[in-house]
């Protein structure tokens, strides 16, 4: 009589998953469907980190199951569920991180890639901060002395996520003076006319701006401690303020905006605002999140008539290029 065969733990395991897939995937899709919805729906309101060592190593609530590794699902399900989970969620990609490489890589061998399910997204992108940005007024020297297209190339494959229904751009502004965004300007634009469907909001934080004065605070007694012990006994943590809404400023203009501009800007300059480190760096969080977008713009309707006449810039530009 033979011996019974010894069966490790995991075999025993991957034995039983096999058994339970096999029997699920006799149901319909559409009930698939509704149990991948319970699985992967997070109900928290901030977007989903996609950096690839947030999803693997920094959030244990993710996936604590694998069921989107195909190793351990098998690829169908996998592949199944990996929709699931990127298009139920919303997902944010930092400044820090390469946005092309995010969108394309497959984390779980599922062979599904972000950006082909992808619905909501925020991206952080750093303001434009080369030199002509502050003295440049005139749209035609900035587009052909700024590094502008080269901050476009690493953007463009935002326009390829073709079931994208909401777009944050999520600009960290890092100098003083008016919001900079030429440089996504054509972007917008494009999106806008690609898919018309797609809800693109704008929203601007001047966290890092103020994070860096904050930090190089020093009070003027005490010189004899470090600087570290003075910020510990004189100086509360900088509490950043997230970001705020801006999204009015990348409407069309509309015939009020060019009467206001006409009449209060002519000479279409944007006007400076305060200093940001003089005047948000001690309110408050709600306070700083409610006027972040009047320090980052004075006058909206001159950014939206702008930013259309930049456009109207951009595209000849790009044509005469063409036709050399």
């Amino acid at each position: 009589m033979s011996q019974p065969q010894k069966i490790s733990h995991m075999e025993l395991q991957q034995r039983t998953l096999d058994t339970v897939i096999h029997i699920f995937l006799r149901f319909p899709r559409e009930l698939r469907d509704q149990i991948y919805s319970y699985l992967f729906t997070y109900s928290d309101s901030q977007p989903i980190n996609l950096a690839y060592s947030h999803l693997t190593a920094l959030d244990p609530n993710i996936d604590p199951e694998h069921h989107l590794s195909s190793r351990w699902v098998g690829p169908l399900l996998a592949s199944e569920m990996a929709d699931s989970f990127y298009g139920l969620n919303a997902f944010a990609i930092a400044s820090s991180s390469p946005l092309n490489q995010t969108l394309s890589f497959c984390r779980w061998g599922s062979g599904v890639m972000p950006s082909a399910f992808l619905r909501q997204l925020s991206v952080e992108i750093i303001e434009d901060s080369s030199s002509n940005c502050v003295t440049s007024d005139s749209d035609q020297s900035y587009e052909q002395e700024s590094v502008a297209d080269e901050r476009r190339a690493k953007l463009a494959c935002l326009l390829h996520i073709p079931r994208l229904e909401k777009l944050e751009l999520r600009i960290q502004k890092i100098w003083e003076g008016p919001l900079e965004i030429r440089d996504v300007n054509p972007l917008i634009h494009q999106l806008c006319q690609q898919h018309p469907r797609v809800e693109i909001k704008l929203a601007v934080s001047f966290d890092n701006l103020l994070q860096e004065a904050w930090d190089s605070w020093e009070p003027e007694f005490g010189n004899g401690l470090s600087l570290a012990a003075r910020q510990a006994h004189y100086v509360e943590e900088f509490k950043p303020a997230g970001f705020s809404d801006c999204t009015e400023l990348i409407a069309p203009p509309s015939e009020e905006d060019r009467k206001h501009v006409e009449e209060f800007t002519p000479h279409m300059i944007m006007p400076r605002s305060r200093r940001a480190t003089a005047g948000l760096v001690d309110e408050d969080v709600a306070t700083r999140k409610m006027l972040q977008g009047h320090y980052a713009c004075q006058e909206p309707a001159l950014m939206r008539v702008n930013l259309e006449r930049h456009w109207e810039v951009w595209q000849k530009l790009k044509k005469s290029e063409s036709s050399l």
